[in-house]
Parts: structure tokens; sequence; C-alpha cells
């Protein structure tokens, strides 16, 4: 009988519970159509911070400079107008003191600058990054993001230089290997990088690298947009340079599953992604959003 025992509903359940939670990717329709609900313009790009989720919606056109900021449950906290020429070509926003840092990208000059702006909490421009912390003096910082431990990281365009800025203002630079940082992103205790340079020119099959303790290691994983999940001790990886495709990795970055946009019944091409709380949010002109568990 024993061997029998084990084999209980509840058991059944746990285990359906189990593979729900590592497999699950399903379409909220109610959370997306109220994400999609807060603008009638385009979106570019999401980012997410403790306690609030901020959707660019700025267009190509100059004509709208909407960025817009909700609480994790997609309720409006405010709008801004943002005060960049290429509001729609923001990489990054990433709080810092009582000030945003603001990542972005002039594409007038060939090669294009990339270039990162102080604003005030209403978003009014304060100045350069460099007038208010003059270390980033001609320094060209693609993209910043925050770490766990209330430091920031800074990545420069063409050079590889990664600069750490800890809690207490001292930075330690480290030189690494990537050149034009699509996208950055830190959990599992490391910093992911996304370097598109690898993808357009060198055309590696990978292009994503992490960084932890000082060293950069390959990660063999290509992808355009990358988000850590701690809940799942997972991370998921678009891709949309030549395919429309969603991958989760575990931690040790061993493949999950992937899913094919092209052959599913919402075709779109994940050109950003932002995990928030049990969902994750992809950007392809409007968010959509999925359940993850």
């Amino acid at each position: 009988m024993s061997e029998f025992h084990d084999v209980t509903l509840d058991n059944v359940s746990q285990k359906a519970a189990a593979l729900s939670q590592r497999y699950c990717l399903r379409l909220n329709t109610v959370a997306g159509e109220k994400a999609c609900s807060l603008s009638d313009k385009m979106c570019v790009r999401v980012t997410i911070t403790a306690d609030t989720i901020l959707f660019n919606n700025s267009t190509a056109d100059f004509k709208v400079r909407e960025f817009i900021f909700t609480d994790r449950d997609y309720n409006v906290l405010s709008k801004f107008e943002l005060k960049t020429d290429e509001p729609w070509l923001v990489s990054a926003v990433v709080p810092y003191k009582n000030f945003y840092i603001v990542c972005y990208i002039d594409t007038k000059p060939k090669p294009a600058l990339y270039l990162a702006d102080i604003y005030s909490d209403t978003f009014n421009r304060e100045g350069e990054l460099a007038e208010i912390i003059p270390f980033f003096k001609d320094r060209q910082i693609a993209f910043a993001v925050s770490d766990t431990a209330g430091g920031i990281f800074f990545l420069e365009a063409y050079t590889g230089m990664l600069h750490y800025m800890a809690d207490d203002g001292q930075i330690t630079s480290y030189n690494g290997n990537f050149m034009i940082p699509n996208h950055a992103s830190f959990f599992n205790g490391s910093l992911y990088i996304a370097d598109i340079h690898k993808v357009l020119e060198l055309r590696e099959t990978s292009n994503i690298i992490a960084f932890k303790d000082g060293v950069f290691h390959e990660t063999g994983i290509l992808g355009g947009c990358i988000e850590g999940c701690d809940k799942l001790n997972c991370f998921f990886v678009t891709s949309s340079f030549a395919e429309k495709i969603l991958r989760k990795y575990d931690y040790e970055n061993n493949l999950i599953f992937e899913k094919n946009f092209d052959y599913e019944q919402n075709v779109i091409t994940p050109r950003a992604i932002g995990v928030n709380k049990n969902h994750l949010i992809i950007i392809d002109g409007r968010p959509y959003i999925y359940d993850i568990f």
C-alpha cells in the first residue's frame, strides 16, 4: 500500500503547481488591456523599479514625448513630457537620490552619441550627468542599471568600460568586452549585458555577457533584452534581431523553454520586456502581459 500512498490528489496538485510555475506563460488579457488603456500612443520601452513602472510612449516623429509612471498594478501615478531631442531613444531611467538618471541616444552625429542627463522627480531637466558627477565628463553612457545594494552600474559605449558607483558615491571601473550595450539587467547577484555590437558587426551567436565579482563571463546566450525573476530563479531573454522568440532560462543558464510568437495567435515581436511581480510585460507597440506563475 505504501507504494501507492504517495499518489494522492494533493501530491498530483503539488506536482502540477510546480510544473505550472516552471513552464507557465499565459496571456493575461485583463492586465494587458488595463496597461493598454494608459495611452493610445505607441510604447517603446518599459522600466520597472521597486515601486513603479515607467512606460515610454514617445514617438519617432518627436510629436509625442509621453512618459507614464504607474504603480505595480498599472494605476497611473503621473505623466511627464521628457525634454530630450529624441525621447523615444531613451534607453534607461534609473532613480538616483531625489533625481533620475536618464540615458539616451543622439543619432544625428555619426557614430551616434550616447548621453546621460539628470532629471528631477518631476522630470525637469537639471543638467548633464557630468555636471552633477564630474567623473562622467566626456564619457558616453549607453545604459545604467541599479543593483540590490543601492549602487548603480554605468556602461560606456564604444570603450567597453563598466563603472560601478556605490551607495556612498565611490566609483570603481572595469574594462569589459562589450561595445554597444543595448540593455542590461541585474539579478542573480550578477550584471547581464546585451551587447548589440556583437550581433550587428561581429556576427556572434552569443552576445550576452555576465559580470560578477569584478570578472566578465560569456553566457553563450543571444538576445536583445534580458530580465530576471528571483521568485522563479529564472530569467527571460527576447530576441528580435532575426526572430520573434522569448526564451526562459534557469539561473544556471539552462534553457527551460522557448516561445516562438510566429506560431502564436498573437504574432508579436518582443522588442522590450520587464518583469513585474508575477507578470512578464512584453512591448511591441503596446504592452502584452503574460502570467509567469
